[in-house]
């Protein structure tokens, strides 16, 4: 399997009502620097729990989630 990189965008944009923070980013492929379609992205931590969600075509993913720590893992099948 290819390692992946998820170039986590430094875009935490706090939403004051609903008190939560974006996380977004773009896989890519380490080797090629293309972007990853169709990878799942998972992100966990504590207070919430754990999300996932599908890059897009552009490999893009974004996550709303309250403030607090995360780790940040993606996989793809090749």
């Amino acid at each position: 399997m290819r390692t992946l990189i998820a170039a986590l965008l430094a875009a935490l944009s706090f939403t004051a009502e609903a008190q939560t923070f974006r996380v977004s980013g773009t896989v890519v492929d380490s080797e090629t620097g293309r972007p990853l379609n169709q990878t799942r992205v998972a992100l966990s931590g504590e207070p919430a729990g754990e999300w996932s969600a599908i890059t897009t075509a552009d490999g893009k993913f974004s996550f709303d989630v309250p403030q607090g720590k995360y780790a940040l893992a993606a996989a793809h099948r090749d």
